[in-house]
């Protein structure tokens, strides 16, 4: 994940514009999926640059995306041939983003993941302070989660 042109720079996250070679130049999905195999892709080149050996090559892979539409709407498309909508791609998005929090041992953003998105509701609706408090949580938690492994 070195940029191009710019030896010694290297990117990684959502962001990130780079086309896979292996899927067609496909561009790398802009989710949360490819951000965490971007940075270990990132990572790794580092090491590789620093210990002068071989970089290596991203490759992504991708168990599916799920969308949120409002606070009780979604669509999931999971594992390249399950299409969900509604209630159960609500329920599946809400149960992975749950064990991903349990799988970073991490209990403070489990809770808090539950609060905001299941009990701080006005009028049917998360409010928008909600919403960008769960985006900042499942960030942090994934800052969090790399800088531990790293």
């Amino acid at each position: 994940m070195e940029a191009k042109d710019s030896d010694g720079v290297y990117l990684a996250g959502d962001l990130v514009y780079y086309e896979e070679p292996d899927k067609n130049n496909a561009p790398v999905p802009q989710i949360v999926q490819s951000a965490e195999q971007t940075g270990h892709t990132a990572a790794a080149n580092i090491i590789a640059s620093i210990e002068g050996t071989e970089k290596h090559e991203h490759k992504g892979t991708y168990q599916g995306f799920m969308i949120s539409i409002g606070s009780r709407y979604g669509v999931a498309y999971l594992m390249d041939k399950i299409h969900l909508s509604g209630f159960f791609a609500m329920l599946v998005k809400h149960i992975v983003n749950l064990f991903y929090f349990m799988t970073i041992g991490s209990g403070y953003y489990f809770v808090q993941y539950i609060y905001h998105e299941f009990f701080h509701i006005k009028d049917g609706k998360r409010s928008r302070r909600s919403s960008a408090c769960t985006v900042r949580l499942l960030g942090s938690a994934m800052m969090s989660s790399c800088l531990s492994l790293g």
